[in-house]
């Protein structure tokens, strides 16, 4: 007969069992939150830089001070309309905090 006397052999499984599907979430979180570590230890915090530096801010709570309109100062300092309603109410939250405030 041939192939009389050799051991059978089995090829592996083209996917992996059930006990390394567990493992695969936990270690992509794990390497993540290292990743996100190593960065914050080289500076680098993550995230979307803002949109509105110090001047802008400022240059929008002047022209709302001045009477004009939130789509005015969006198009003017060429931001979204939410933007400026953000920093505006941001800015009213902090006065109205200030005013109440005992003396």
């Amino acid at each position: 007969m041939p192939g009389a006397g050799r051991a059978h052999r089995t090829l592996p499984h083209p996917r992996p069992g059930p006990h390394l599907a567990e493992d695969r979430p936990r270690d992509i979180v794990r390497k993540t939150k290292n990743g996100l570590e190593a960065a914050r230890k080289r500076g680098n915090v993550g995230g979307r830089r803002p949109v509105v530096d110090d001047d802008k801010r400022a240059a929008i709570i002047a022209r709302r001070e001045r009477g004009e309109s939130i789509r005015t100062i969006a198009a003017g300092v060429k931001v979204f309309i939410g933007v400026v309603h953000k920093i505006l109410t941001g800015t009213q939250r902090v006065v109205t905090a200030a005013e109440d405030s005992p003396r």
